[in-house]
């Protein structure tokens, strides 16, 4: 799959760049000059990385000194491609939708308050992918759910920020090819701006590997605008894909969990004030 850059991109070349300590001050004064713009990107790409260099350069970024702003960051060794996701208000609110969907379905009698426990999302956190073509990747998912401690998770959440389907299709190819099935399902939530309304639409997707070991789109619903449907949305993963090796021989794993896009809906929507934007209508 081919890489292209979204319109609230940025893209930057290192060709030029002699060696590692070179291209990281690139990275650190690009995106420092970046941050002090308002027209801000929502990703900042930096390209033709030397491969062995990549995974240095992604580790010296943790460090507040040297950038103090937090990105969310991925390291494609296919394409020798560093990706720096700068989260705003909207991207977060997809934590607390998940958390919420748990929440009611530890109330609702669905899951028990330890399979709960097994299923609390964490963000912020570096995976390494091990499957070819994305040996030694690096990506730090907005959320990803680990039950069974393995060294990936079995589901993974993306949010965009007006992108493009292939940007996010590529985010997933890396993620459910690069962990050799490990990750189950990926959900991914895209918001767009409407730059001449001040307004954002909204849809949730979940992806899965198809027989071919290709992302395939299996489910969506519309956040913004409201389609008002007469039933409620909701995106549906199954015990199995959730708990994957960890769930209980009792339970049964074709059984389906809804992540409900009303209680998303409700979080975008007090993002969206602070951010002085409305939902699409």
């Amino acid at each position: 799959m081919s890489l292209t850059f979204e319109p609230l991109s940025k893209s930057f070349s290192v060709i030029s760049c002699k060696s590692e300590s070179d291209i990281l001050d690139l990275v650190v004064r690009t995106l420092e000059d970046c941050d002090s713009k308002v027209d801000k990107a929502a990703r900042y790409y930096f390209t033709d990385i030397p491969a062995a260099w990549g995974p240095s350069i992604f580790a010296c970024l943790d460090d507040e000194k040297l950038l103090p702003r937090k990105y969310r960051k991925s390291w494609n060794s296919r394409d020798h491609v560093l990706c720096l996701k700068l989260p705003n208000l909207i991207h977060n609110s997809i934590q607390r939708w998940f958390a919420n969907c748990a929440s009611e379905w530890e109330r609702s009698g669905l899951i028990t308050p330890n399979e709960k426990d097994m299923i609390d999302g964490t963000f912020g956190t570096t995976l390494t992918l091990t499957n070819s073509p994305f040996t030694k990747t690096l990506k730090e998912p907005d959320i990803l759910v680990d039950p069974d401690d393995q060294h990936l998770p079995s589901v993974v959440f993306e949010s965009g920020w007006s992108e493009p389907l292939n940007t996010l299709e590529a985010d997933c190819e890396l993620l459910l090819r690069g962990s050799g099935g490990l990750v189950q399902v990926a959900i991914i939530v895209n918001w767009t701006l409407n730059h001449t309304h001040q307004t954002v639409s909204g849809e949730a997707s979940v992806w899965q590997l198809n027989n071919s070991d290709q992302p395939i789109r299996r489910q969506t619903e519309v956040i913004f605008p409201d389609p008002k449907l007469p039933i409620p949305q909701g995106l549906s993963i199954t015990r199995g894909e959730l708990w994957r090796r960890s769930l209980a021989p009792t339970r049964n794993p074709n059984e389906a969990l809804r992540l409900d896009i009303d209680i998303l809906r409700g979080h975008a929507l007090r993002a969206l004030s602070r951010m002085r934007l409305g939902p699409a209508t």
